[in-house]
């Protein structure tokens, strides 16, 4: 796949086909994938709704995808920005006891050591 070729938009939905098993379609209309349990055994009931919930499944995870990915970039922010306060909170005051109480920390021997390396979206430092 080249690097410009996106997935199709979202949302995706699930419906079922003539033969009664999931597709997976997109926003246009047009069908993404087939859940393939179509003439495999003589349990087709069983077999179409265990594809149709994996076709939930697969829908329900992409649709959810951007939203995850954006809010777990607030949280990441949110965690470095609070490890930033609380390392120049120290240097501000020398006094990590304080801040501790305030926090509700239980007092360490040794302060804790801050990781504040930049790291990319999956967690990885860069």
């Amino acid at each position: 796949m080249g690097s410009d070729v996106k997935h199709s938009p979202t949302p995706w939905r699930v419906e079922k086909n003539l033969y009664g098993t999931a597709n997976i379609i997109e926003t246009d209309g047009r069908q993404i994938a087939a859940c393939a349990a179509e003439c495999q055994s003589a349990d087709l009931d069983g077999d179409a709704k265990q594809d149709e919930a994996n076709a939930a499944y697969i829908v329900e995870c992409v649709n959810s995808h951007d939203r995850l990915v954006a809010e777990n970039a607030r949280l990441r922010d949110l965690v470095r920005r609070m490890k930033m306060s609380v390392k120049y909170h120290r240097a501000a005051t020398g006094d990590y006891e304080i801040l501790a109480k305030q926090c509700g920390w239980k007092m360490p021997d040794q302060p804790p050591e801050l990781d504040l390396e930049p790291q990319n979206e999956k967690g990885e430092e860069r």
